[in-house]
């Protein structure tokens, strides 16, 4: 399978095709390239039907999503597995990119999921309250809001800090 995608940096984009595997392997945050892990077939089917990803680190894919068959994901799987990755088997709540990303901290870096996981649910509250807010035109609201934002990511800094110190 060929995967045609956009790599968004700044205001510029580069266009690319790869196959599955490279594309997977270049998606940010969804294998753990140092420690090589595999997410679930349900992270990775997620992930590839919602059609973009951003990280801050590396900038915004933007693809048109797609749903693979479970042949090509099982495919997928063992293809990663011959270059060393490791199939691993989260908790039943790691059913998302982002609830992997959270689980991925907690196996590799010992930074508990239950909290991390309960400050990252805020965050995303907030955030969806912001589009509504911009989408509205409540500038005030908004303002507020951002100031919320800030605070939540605080905490979840100094939580994530804190473990990493610790």
């Amino acid at each position: 399978m060929k995967v045609k995608f956009r790599l968004y940096r700044d205001v510029n984009h580069t266009n690319h095709e790869c196959n599955l595997v490279d594309f997977t392997l270049r998606l940010p945050d969804l294998l753990s390239k140092k420690n090589k892990l595999i997410p679930p077939t349900e992270v990775l089917s997620e992930t590839f039907k919602k059609g973009l990803l951003f990280a801050e680190t590396v900038g915004l894919f933007e693809w048109n999503g797609f749903s693979p068959e479970e042949s090509e994901l099982n495919d997928l799987t063992r293809r990663l597995k011959r270059k060393g990755y490791i199939a691993v088997d989260p908790p039943e709540w790691v059913t998302n990119r982002d609830a992997w990303v959270i689980w991925k901290f907690e196996y590799l870096n010992h930074i508990p999921s239950k909290k991390h996981l309960s400050l990252y649910n805020q965050l995303y509250v907030v955030e969806q309250a912001m589009q509504t807010a911009c989408d509205d035109n409540q500038t005030a609201v908004l303002n507020k809001l951002s100031q919320e934002k800030i605070q939540i990511m605080s905490k979840l800094s100094d939580y994530a800090l804190h473990h990493f110190v610790s």
